[in-house]
């Protein structure tokens, strides 16, 4: 009966030791990374798949550098929700009422953050939204490597930029420790390094966020 009794309190210990919330998180926003979409069923599966890889494979537990707070991360979900609609829809518009391939660029985006996690967070969420793919990324100077759709001009890739900037604003709003530090920077200024993506010499004395 003792054994009994203790089994439920060992097998809760086992799963806290074993399911780590930031590990489930990350390894989901992986999974729909690889899909290329977001649908409600794909991020079911992550989670599953999540849970699963965390339970067969425990994994050391990730040190992350984060600060949750509250009312910014539920601006952030609810204002990539509103992007992510008004995206499909304008694409839907575009599919149906274009005759002919309205086509795009590829360009540069330059970030305030060089933190491996935010950038690769920044470059998933713009490939989540339909109309823009990040094709490349260098973390060492934060930089996004994008192709627009219906992004032709100078002009169009400028506010385009802009729609990434205010995406990784309220990102690091929600998660950055040192926000204020980040937030200080000229997303558009130049950064310390060489970017992997253009061979471009980018020279700053800031550091990585």
């Amino acid at each position: 009966r003792r054994g009994a009794a203790m089994m439920p309190a060992d097998l809760r210990q086992t799963l806290r030791d074993r399911i780590d919330l930031r590990a489930v998180v990350l390894l989901t926003a992986t999974w729909m990374l690889l899909w290329g979409h977001l649908k409600w069923l794909d991020l079911l599966g992550g989670v599953l798949v999540s849970v699963l890889v965390c339970l067969l494979f425990p994994l050391p537990r990730l040190e992350l550098r984060l600060v949750l707070r509250q009312v910014a991360f539920v601006r952030l979900v609810v204002t990539f929700l509103v992007d992510l609609v008004a995206a499909s829809a304008s694409m839907a518009w575009a599919v149906f009422t274009s005759r002919r391939s309205p086509g795009g660029t590829v360009f540069e985006v330059p970030l305030r953050s060089t933190d491996e996690l935010f950038v690769a967070t920044t470059a998933g969420m713009t490939t989540l939204v339909p109309g823009s793919v990040v094709l490349d990324l260098d973390r060492e100077v934060g930089t996004l490597l994008v192709h627009g759709f219906r992004v032709h001009t100078p002009e169009q890739q400028q506010e385009f930029r802009k729609k990434v900037w205010r995406q990784e604003e309220l990102l690091l709003r929600a998660l950055a420790p040192d926000v204020d530090e980040v937030m200080a920077r000229d997303p558009g200024g130049p950064l310390q390094g060489r970017s992997a993506l253009t061979g471009g010499v980018r020279t700053s004395d800031g550091g990585g966020g």
